[in-house]
């Protein structure tokens, strides 16, 4: 249930600091690229919020919130980081239509190294937790109307990024975090984190490995509907990795599966992504470092240790700076994917869904941003419906500089309405350049599902199922098929018609010259 109370600001610091944070009402520019298929003619940073006191990093972590302030719009809270350890403050702001820019609340020594990671006492708002130098120790501040600058709970000393979410991992009705215990890595402490549970680990993870745990997440990868786990080893000299710990009533210390890589950034960005390739199963984002791959992996039952999606190899010296699941930001129905590059200014958007590929459909430098920008895109972080118009938005960070001073900011850019945009019905056909396959509905599926599939030009295919083997399982058309959109239907029987056990399948679009795969689950 949510409680209705008026939010608490301390007035002094309220009326010192109005003057040092500024909202300033952007308008719209045209990117770099768009794909046509995107709909899109131009994007909408529909705020910018400066810090005008000299050289601070505001700005430095966004957190979004949710609804704090129970008006049916999503609100965030922008951190400032001022280097002297006595201005490292908090500021929430609450969304609006449009929202104002200028802050509600503020937030004593409450440390830019924070993230939402749940409701922890089950009142209905997002919590906080907060890792505080010099001695690091965690906080668990409770989120809502009613949060102040007093930690509600505080657990040990620890050094991994603050995971976005906690979990019932062991399925025991109780809420888990996973924190490092050390700078350099090794043993990773699982808390039982509800509200009255004591500070002692409930499970000790013992691995030793360089900076193991500094980065971790949570979701559930292989589709057993039980929350997992996924810890980061990165700069060992040798193999670097990414552990995944299954959740679930046997859930344990053992790791179930893991991603080797010899790239000493392999595993410093970890991002969940949700059903990112609408397959039913959930995805993960693992970042490589300079000139390797980073890319997303698959989600399921048959999870392996392949890349599926690689979205770039970066020829320079250093990887993309960051990357966040940044909601639905076409409204689509599908999870996106933004990273961005610092060092030049770029913001990269992969929109979600059946035919997501490795290629941007929305790409941005600073130089097309009006006003000057600098460090931009250091972060990038999905705000959710800040700006009330039914949408996710997404917030880059940037700053601007005069010689050796700078002031930080943040920049909002607006989602956008996918189903909202109408062809005229005189536009002529647009055929693909190849082969297209797209992903199968429903999935998982029972009895049948749908496969669509389009074609450059008449030609002869085959639509074959396989199982997880390879084996052929049953021939679903063959033959000369011209131009354009066609589809076909599987009941989920064999060549003889008989009904196949539940299970991942794969099926298939073969030419003379070109084939292409895609997955999916029938569930009986």
């Amino acid at each position: 249930m949510k409680y209705h109370y008026a939010i608490k600001i301390i007035a002094p610091l309220a009326v010192a600091l109005c003057a040092c944070i500024s909202p300033c009402f952007a308008e719209n520019f045209a990117p770099s690229y768009v794909r046509s298929e995107v709909g899109l003619d131009s994007v909408n940073r529909f705020l910018v919020i400066q810090d005008i006191t000299d050289s601070t990093f505001f700005g430095r972590t966004t957190v979004p919130l949710g609804d704090w302030n129970d008006d049916g719009i999503d609100d965030v809270l922008l951190s400032r980081y001022a280097f002297s350890g006595s201005d490292d403050n908090a500021y929430l702001f609450f969304g609006g239509n449009p929202p104002d820019g200028v802050y509600d609340a503020e937030y004593v020594n409450l440390y830019s190294i924070m993230n939402a990671i749940g409701d922890i006492n089950r009142d209905g708002y997002l919590d906080l937790g907060v890792i505080v130098p010099p001695d690091f120790f965690f906080q668990v501040h409770f989120g809502g109307p009613l949060m102040d600058d007093t930690a509600d709970m505080v657990l040990g000393r620890h050094y991994s990024n603050v995971i976005s979410s906690s979990a019932d991992l062991d399925d025991d009705g109780n809420l888990e975090i996973p924190l490092s215990l050390d700078v350099n890595g090794g043993f990773v402490k699982i808390y039982d984190i509800e509200a009255g549970s004591d500070t002692i680990a409930e499970y000790v993870i013992p691995d030793t490995s360089t900076d193991y745990g500094r980065n971790l997440a949570i979701t559930d990868w292989n589709g057993d509907g039980y929350p997992d786990l996924a810890v980061a080893a990165f700069m060992n000299r040798d193999t670097n990795f990414v552990k995944f710990y299954f959740g679930g009533p046997d859930f344990d210390t053992i790791a179930d599966f893991q991603i080797n890589n010899t790239s000493p950034q392999f595993g410093k960005t970890l991002v969940p992504l949700g059903d990112f390739n609408a397959d039913g199963y959930e995805d993960i984002l693992i970042a490589g470092g300079a000139n390797d791959p980073y890319g997303v992996y698959f989600g399921g039952p048959a999870m392996d240790d392949s890349m599926d999606i690689q979205v770039t190899t970066w020829t320079g010296y250093s990887p993309p700076t960051d990357a966040d699941c940044v909601g639905d930001i076409n409204n689509d129905g599908y999870p996106d994917l933004v990273w961005t590059y610092m060092l030049d200014g770029e913001v990269h958007v992969y929109l979600g869904g059946p035919d997501v590929d490795s290629l941007p459909d929305v790409f941005w430098r600073d130089s097309d941003v009006p006003g000057p920008q600098d460090y931009y895109g250091r972060e990038v972080r999905g705000v959710g419906d800040f700006n009330g118009d039914g949408v996710d938005d997404f917030a880059v960070y940037s700053r601007t500089s005069s010689g050796t001073l700078w002031t930080g900011q943040v920049d909002f850019y607006a989602g956008w309405d996918t189903t909202a945009v109408d062809a005229p019905d005189d536009n002529p056909l647009l055929l693909p350049d190849n082969i297209r396959l797209r992903q199968n509905y429903p999935n998982p599926f029972n009895p049948s599902t749908t496969i669509e599939f389009e074609l450059p030009c008449r030609m002869e295919i085959t639509l074959n199922v396989h199982n997880v083997l390879g084996q052929e399982v049953k021939s679903l058309i063959s033959g000369s098929f011209g131009a354009g959109l066609h589809r076909a239907t599987w009941d989920g029987t064999d060549q003889s018609g008989r009904a196949v056990a539940s299970g991942v399948y794969f099926y298939r679009l073969s030419t003379g010259a070109d084939q292409v795969s895609r997955k999916m689950l029938l569930l009986k």
